[in-house]
């Protein structure tokens, strides 16, 4: 009892983690600081990045130039944003083991955790490889976009290796079941869709930052944008059909709050796209907009696993 119970926290505690560097993450990527640190896995050739350009050589944007490009211009604040992504980066990993030794102690309980849990390190390795990769082709938008994908594999990974809900009085026809899917179907193509905005936007503001009004950055993605603005609706109204289908068929309060918490992260979601759309892309609304992404996912993914569907008949 009490290795599952160490077990459960030490994976909420992974999960929680996960979300925070996904979050740091999207800041780095939405306040340009990619390319603070301009190599890896060092930055300006140091362990402990500089705080100000008089410590590094004068012909350091030669030096680190990537693809004909000079470096960028040192900025102190975007090195150390970038760093600090590292530093967090370097401690998940060292999370994951630990996850790992949790689930190990605990799998004559829960032999699935184990390996879940060393399927999770190699999703931390990949993508510690990746971010090695993102800085390499100077953040090319397509390598940008599989590193956010995969965090977001490794959270449901970890999502998986939970233990088990309690046995629960929810047990519903097998087509509600295959709803559920059908919706975390929907919300995973709208989080592909909203990873090529930002791949279709990332060229435009590198090229024409400093002339173009951010109000107008959003609406450069064209067809991508008006995706993934459409498909947010298709989204609310499948979600809003589940809660009104789910709560005809049971009303225990367990289910009502998870549902609540549910609509109201996909309600937040959409008002914080509004605002990025017609607000010019602010850079404290864009981690914001991921994270709570990433919460309305893993919840929705959680949801399937807690509702019990009845076998097909026959």
């Amino acid at each position: 009892m009490k290795t599952r119970l160490a077990f459960q926290k030490a994976n909420q505690f992974t999960l929680f983690c996960i979300i925070l560097l996904i979050g740091v993450g999207a800041l780095v990527r939405s306040t340009n600081a990619g390319m603070g640190c301009p190599d890896w896995p060092t930055c300006f050739g140091k362990w402990i990045p500089p705080v100000q350009e008089s410590q590094l050589p004068k012909n350091y944007q030669v030096i680190y130039a990537k693809e004909g490009k000079k470096a960028p211009v040192f900025d102190p604040v975007k090195t150390w944003t970038e760093y600090v992504n590292r530093l967090l980066g370097t401690s998940l990993g060292i999370i994951i083991l630990i996850h790992f030794v949790y689930a190990w102690r605990n799998r004559r309980d829960h032999q699935k955790a184990v390996y879940l849990s060393f399927l999770a390190i190699v999703w931390v390795g990949l993508e510690g490889w990746l971010g090695s990769v993102v800085v390499k082709t100077d953040l090319k938008p397509l390598i940008v976009t599989a590193h956010m994908v995969l965090a977001a594999v490794l959270a449901l990974t970890v999502l998986s290796a939970r233990c088990p809900h309690k046995p629960s009085d929810i047990i519903l026809p097998y087509t509600t079941k295959k709803w559920v899917f059908l919706c975390l179907i929907l919300t995973c193509i709208q989080f592909f869709t909203g990873t090529n905005v930002r791949q279709a936007i990332d060229p435009f503001i590198a090229a024409s930052l400093p002339t173009i009004d951010r109000s107008l950055w959003a609406w450069q993605a064209g067809a991508y944008f008006w995706i993934h603005r459409g498909f947010s609706v298709i989204l609310l109204l499948a979600n809003m059909a589940l809660m009104l289908h789910l709560a005809k068929r049971t009303s225990t309060q367990a289910l009502a709050k998870k549902l609540i918490y549910l609509m109201g992260l996909l309600v937040t979601e959409i008002g914080i796209g509004i605002g990025l759309a017609y607000g010019g892309l602010p850079p404290f609304l864009q981690p914001t907009h991921v994270v709570v992404s990433i919460l309305f996912l893993i919840t929705q993914y959680d949801l399937l696993g807690y509702i019990k569907a009845k076998p097909k008949a026959g």
